[in-house]
């Protein structure tokens, strides 16, 4: 029962793997660790733990990690398992947490249960395994309904065959009532929605693996430089969807440049997929040849990947936590992005434009917006009208000047040199006007799919001049909504010519219309190298610092409790209860490293302790004490109390000072520490049990007679 009680515990972690696949490794290891522990009953736990635990190394193995990585497994799974999208791939790195916690566990409730006598306390590590588990588990409720149902069982269980042979009915009653108020609150607590109903605490919510591009490498530098060369970035096989491609997000923009604070996942089995994803997973093959850096492309929502990977759960973009290398290839089944409908623009339609006066605009940029407020008053028509004024008013030019900072887009779109621009200012000029007057923007980088591509099922090669960038409005309870402000190109294409744009650092293009306290722009000519990002950051770093803190301050404050509990239990213990409860407790110090018999006298246990060569001049006084204050109804006093101490402390100093560390005897210092008289009474009241049975043994004898 107390290792079915530890299985059904460590099974919570089911919802991380799916169905099925932690049962068999699980039951192997938690059975065979309390065969080998049981076995192993009489030998230390440093002997027989060691043991059991090469079953878990011996699963792994099975499960086909190497025996070598199992501990670097087991120190990076616990965030491994927290920055993986659910369900978890079951491989031996991310099973080597659940089967170590199973098997410490197991281990340590199979000994207590050996080698105690207590009724709940062998459950303690079940317990423990339950909460860790459940901390762990999946967010969704009522997914751990079977593993606690069956938890509450084994340990009900436990505790009824665990109960004495022979017990007073008033334990029997404050048993009964115990299990009825563990009934009651378990009913509570699965009313009050814990097994289901209410949504319980993730973990997860608060983990991520962040990426951080440097402005050199920030993948939007180049789009100037991909439109004027015709070059290959990927192959494609597969049917065409006809969405563009979607590469990289980017939501914070300070004036200079655009930023992205997407929180990454490593990719799990599945990709969490949003409420506007329809239809069902195709699958696609993607080659890169000369996209270079740690971006993945993909069309559509991605619902997995072949190769482990980073994925946004927010934005759909992945990422490689390495940079990837020429002819790097990888499967992804995508869905398609669901569009509103009549009735989410219908529903759009009835709210109204907020502005925010916060947001500063050059004044061409801030016309425009006012002008499509004035002629649309609701945030989707305002969407739409915004996209159509730019397209008109607008030139696009494949030659443009690259750069999306506030200067820039003061010369954008106001004629002259330098008013021309690429889909990078279009958008920009998009999603900033549209903040200004309340809505929740952000650009995609991405490439469009070649038009012969949608009539064919078969290879399709995307190139630099297919690339694209577009602003997303981010609508309630509607979701993100594509809009398209760029115009189509005439006359010019990729492959035009081999020059790159030349960066124009004029101030009057800076200058004009730049509004007051903006920061200087500044724009730099495009990087040679390809684009690189840093790698990834782990944003709970700090919390494996915490770990090593709370695990080094573990180690320690077992060696230094174990140290300092026997001189507090000393000092509570000598001036606890009466003199004759003092000397008892001494005697109870003094013989802690005999074998104990409780049948044995203090005469008796003092002729033990010579037979086993130990100085036992200083135990004789406390015997006689004892033998005394039991059997001859001496009254001792406080002088005989101190005494006594004193002689328990001096056979105890002949003893090895090691004993101390022992977990049995730190577990007697410390119930010596708190009930100093319990055990005391306990003593006394065997003692008189047996002096009653000594005179009825003698008047029976003599009555025979």
């Amino acid at each position: 029962m107390a290792t079915g009680a530890v299985l059904a515990a460590g099974l919570c972690f089911h919802s991380l793997f799916g169905a099925g696949a932690l049962w068999t490794p699980a039951t192997v290891v938690c059975v065979g660790t309390a065969f080998v522990c049981a076995a192993a009953r009489r030998l230390p736990w440093w002997a027989a733990w060691p043991a059991s635990g090469l079953l878990v190394v011996a699963v792994l193995w099975w499960a086909g990690d190497h025996p070598g990585r199992s501990a670097i497994a087991l120190y990076r799974g616990w965030g491994a398992l927290l920055d993986t999208t659910l369900p978890v791939p079951a491989t031996a790195a991310n099973l080597a947490v659940p089967l170590a916690v199973l098997w410490a566990g197991t281990a340590v409730t199979v000994r207590m249960t050996l080698r105690t006598r207590g009724r709940p306390t062998p459950l303690i590590p079940a317990f423990a395994v339950f909460a860790l588990a459940m901390a762990y588990s999946s967010a969704e409720p009522g997914v751990n309904r079977v593993p606690a149902v069956c938890f509450t069982a084994a340990v009900i269980a436990f505790l009824f065959l665990r109960r004495p042979r022979r017990r007073p009915r008033a334990r029997r009653a404050r048993i009964a009532t115990g299990l009825a108020v563990c009934a009651v609150l378990f009913v509570a607590v699965a009313a009050a929605g814990f097994l289901g109903g209410s949504r319980p605490h993730d973990l997860r919510a608060g983990r991520s693996v962040s990426l951080v591009v440097r402005d050199e490498a920030n993948p939007l530098s180049r789009v100037s430089e991909w439109l004027l060369h015709g070059t290959e970035l990927f192959d494609v096989e597969g049917t065409a969807s006809g969405e563009p491609f979607r590469l990289a997000v980017f939501d914070a923009h300070d004036g200079l440049r655009w930023s992205t604070s997407a929180s990454f996942l490593r990719t799990g089995s599945r990709i969490p997929a949003r409420a506007d994803v329809s239809g069902e997973p195709v699958e696609r093959t993607i080659r890169l040849t000369g996209l270079r850096g740690r971006w993945l492309p993909s069309d559509g929502w991605p619902d997995r990947l072949s190769t482990p990977a980073l994925v946004d759960p927010e934005t759909g973009v992945l990422a490689m936590p390495d940079p990837v290398k020429e002819g790097f290839t990888y499967r992804v089944w995508t869905r398609r992005l669901g569009t509103p409908g009549e009735a989410d623009k219908a529903a759009l339609r009835e709210l109204s434009l907020r502005p925010d006066h916060g947001v500063e605009l050059p004044a061409r940029l801030a016309d425009l917006g006012e002008e499509a407020a004035a002629n649309a008053p609701n945030p989707y028509d305002f969407a739409e009208r915004l996209a159509e004024l730019l397209s008109e008013r607008c030139v696009f030019d494949d030659h443009a000047r690259p750069g999306h900072s506030l200067g820039r887009l003061a010369a954008f779109c106001a004629g002259g040199e330098g008013g021309a621009g690429t889909s990078e200012q279009f958008a920009t000029a998009y999603a900033l006007i549209a903040r200004a007057q309340g809505l929740r923007t952000r650009l995609v980088l991405g490439f469009t799919v070649p038009e012969k591509a949608d009539a064919l099922d078969g290879d399709h090669t995307v190139r630099s001049g297919d690339v694209l960038v577009w602003p997303e409005v981010g609508f309630p309870s509607v979701g993100w909504v594509a809009f398209s402000p760029t115009p189509a190109r005439e006359g010019s294409g990729a492959g035009t010519t081999d020059a790159a744009p030349t960066p124009d650092t004029s101030p009057s293009d800076h200058q004009v219309d730049s509004p007051k306290g903006s920061p200087s722009p500044t724009v730099l000519p495009l990087p040679p190298e390809p684009p690189d990002i840093d790698p990834p950051v782990v944003a709970w770093t700090s919390s494996r610092l915490w770990l090593l803190v709370l695990g080094a301050f573990l180690l320690l404050a077992y060696p230094v409790t174990a140290a300092v509990m026997p001189w507090a239990a000393v000092f509570r213990a000598r001036r606890a209860g009466p003199p004759q409860a003092r000397i008892t407790g001494a005697w109870l110090y003094a013989i802690r490293p005999l074998p104990r018999d409780p049948a044995l006298t203090p005469t008796r246990t003092l002729a033990v302790a010579e037979s086993a060569h130990l100085n036992s001049a200083p135990l004789a006084p406390l015997a006689a004490l004892m033998d005394a204050s039991l059997y001859l109804r001496y009254t001792p006093t406080s002088s005989d109390a101190g005494a006594a101490w004193s002689s328990a402390l001096a056979f105890r100093r002949s003893t090895s000072w090691f004993r101390r560390f022992r977990p049995r005897e730190l577990a007697f210092h410390v119930r010596l520490a708190v009930h100093p008289l319990r055990r005391a009474g306990a003593l006394r009241h065997r003692a008189s049990g047996r002096v009653s049975a000594g005179r009825r043994s003698f008047l029976g004898r003599a009555g025979s007679r």
